[in-house]
């Protein structure tokens, strides 16, 4: 009877938690690599497990970076500049296993989206805005604007009656 895929992902992460690479794991376990990863994309326990291990890992590779400090310290390590590397590396491994909690990149993705009709009322909410308070405005006369054409239709045929002229300060 074969295995479940479940049953071998899961024996392919006890592997992985003892510290083999997850190729190897995967193959100690007898499931292929790429079949690991469709079992932890279908499974939700698998994919939080992996993701965990991932994490444990990352976070062992900074503890390291405490016993580097502790040695430089106590005088094992005598040039500063191999514990720095050293620092580094393991600062560069805990971001490989875990880059959300230990990377120094920030995401910076903006969303582009613009809505149309927002864009449009707050157009629409500039343009009916006054310019300035009419009210604090002195000494400024407000004429009618003449309107010298005659009001008439603009086809000869129809029989439209003749418009009013326009007064756009009048209320």
């Amino acid at each position: 009877m074969a295995e479940s895929a479940e049953i071998r992902a899961n024996r392919v992460l006890d592997n992985y938690e003892e510290g083999m690479p997850l190729k190897r794991a995967a193959a100690t376990a007898g499931m292929a690599w790429a079949q690991f990863f469709r079992a932890k994309r279908e499974n939700q326990a698998i994919a939080a497990r992996y993701k965990q291990l991932r994490y444990d890992r990352g976070a062992a590779h900074l503890h390291e970076n405490e016993s580097i400090a502790e040695r430089i310290l106590t005088g094992e390590i005598e040039d500063p500049r191999h514990a720095r590397v050293a620092a580094d590396i393991n600062e560069g491994l805990a971001e490989k296993y875990a880059p959300d909690e230990f990377g120094a990149r920030v995401n910076l993705q903006v969303d582009h989206n613009v809505s149309i009709t927002a864009a449009l009322t707050s157009a629409r909410a500039r343009a009916l805005r006054p310019g300035c308070d009419p009210n604090i405005i002195e000494g400024v006369e407000y004429r009618a604007i003449p309107n010298d054409s005659e009001a008439r239709s603009s086809d000869k045929q129809s029989e439209a009656p003749p418009l009013a002229p326009f007064n756009p300060f009048e209320d």
